[in-house]
């Protein structure tokens, strides 16, 4: 169990190096949010012979790429990749070019936490500490038509860090800084069947997939994907 090891977040920057850069954010007007990633691929200090240093130096057992959303449990990019027809990427340069190509920049609420036993899920991050240069890049990039989140806690922290009403709701249109954004919230990436089951009421299951669902057969990932094509591919319009 890591103790008062403190976790900073090493990706932040990698895709657009100032998020103060209007030349460069004008690119993009899509951005994706997230919390924070799995202790295998964050920088910290664990003590020497912890379980920490064998978990680091075993990353790519616990993660299939060293970035956003990296992790073996999350299906991120290949949903993502596979709503434009495109190969997964497998390296952090190939995921940039991906998220480059069609708009999306990629960013997390926290920039640093400490986390219970090395876990994976959000209620573990203990003590976090917000990603402040969001505000910029939200101020700054004029373009900037939609906001995806991965979970329904990203959106919560969002609207909490930003100051803003958080609703409850996987898609709607809310004012930020005097601007319109439309805000959908992503089935998770890394959940099961019944994380999906949940947006069956703002994003109905076609019949096929009742019925694989009614007769056990897997229905999820199918259902996810169709969710993600559908929604990552929406057009940059004024809300």
């Amino acid at each position: 169990m890591p103790i008062n090891e403190l976790e900073s977040h090493p990706y932040l920057f990698d895709q657009v190096n100032a998020f103060k850069d209007k030349d460069q954010l004008a690119k993009y007007c899509k951005l994706i949010v997230g919390t924070f990633p799995i202790y295998a691929i964050t920088n910290s200090n664990p003590p020497v012979g912890s379980l920490g240093v064998q978990i680091r130096a075993t990353w790519f057992i616990h993660a299939f790429l060293q970035y956003f959303y990296g992790s073996r449990g999350s299906h991120f990019w290949e949903l993502f990749a596979t709503a434009f027809n495109e190969p997964v990427p497998n390296t952090k340069q190939g995921a940039i070019e991906l998220l480059n190509k069609y708009k999306f920049l990629i960013t997390d609420v926290f920039v640093k936490t400490y986390r219970i036993d090395y876990s994976s899920s959000d209620d573990d991050l203990v003590n976090s500490v917000y990603n402040q240069s969001i505000i910029d890049l939200i101020q700054n990039s004029d373009n900037l038509k939609i906001i995806y989140f991965t979970s329904w806690n990203a959106k919560d922290k969002f609207c909490g860090l930003l100051g803003i009403p958080y609703l409850h709701v996987a898609d709607n249109i809310e004012p930020v800084f005097g601007r319109n954004y439309r805000m959908i919230v992503l089935i998770s990436p890394a959940g099961n069947a019944r994380s999906a089951w949940g947006f069956r009421h703002s994003f109905p299951l076609l019949q096929e997939e009742i019925d694989n669902r009614n007769n056990g057969n897997g229905y999820a990932l199918a259902y996810r994907q169709r969710y993600y094509s559908h929604y990552l591919k929406l057009l940059c319009i004024n809300y």
